[in-house]
């Protein structure tokens, strides 16, 4: 993939959509929920949620497939865990487009199987996600992007 002319990562569909190098490989292919700040000791500190991952201590970007999340009513024990207020739901045959606006923080988004339970706008949740789901890049920009 190039970006300005220079090769921004190189490899195959497959790996630039589940293991993007950068930011910008993330959010050119596909949705994203993306979360920046410092990691310490595994944890990426946003500034209004703390978010176990894995790689080096400095600033960093935590990539997120929305297909990667699950949605559920408040209590989740899942290793990273936002709560959050829907803010739209959108039916798109296979799956739903959640918008959920996190607690202190950005806008995420979830894709969710018709088949998991019903939310509706104004509902409160939880989104989770397994660590390995998450991709911890260095590049730093504090923007969720979804297309």
């Amino acid at each position: 993939m190039f970006r300005d002319g220079r090769i921004e990562q190189v490899g195959t569909p497959t790996q630039l959509y589940e293991t993007p190098a950068s930011h910008f490989v993330a959010t050119f292919l596909g949705d994203s929920n993306v979360f920046s700040g410092t990691v310490r000791g595994g944890v990426l500190d946003t500034g209004s949620s703390a978010l176990r991952c894995e790689g080096p201590d400095g600033p960093g970007t935590l990539i997120v497939r929305p297909e990667r999340m699950t949605i559920g009513a408040n209590g989740s024990t899942a290793h990273n865990r936002l709560s959050g207020t829907v803010s739209g739901v959108v039916y798109q045959g296979a799956f739903r487009r959640i918008l959920v606006d996190f607690d202190g923080g950005p806008r995420g988004m979830v894709r969710d199987g018709t088949d998991a339970p019903t939310v509706t706008t104004g509902d409160r949740v939880d989104v989770s996600w397994d660590v390995a789901h998450s991709v911890l890049v260095a590049d730093h920009d504090n923007t969720v992007v979804t297309t």
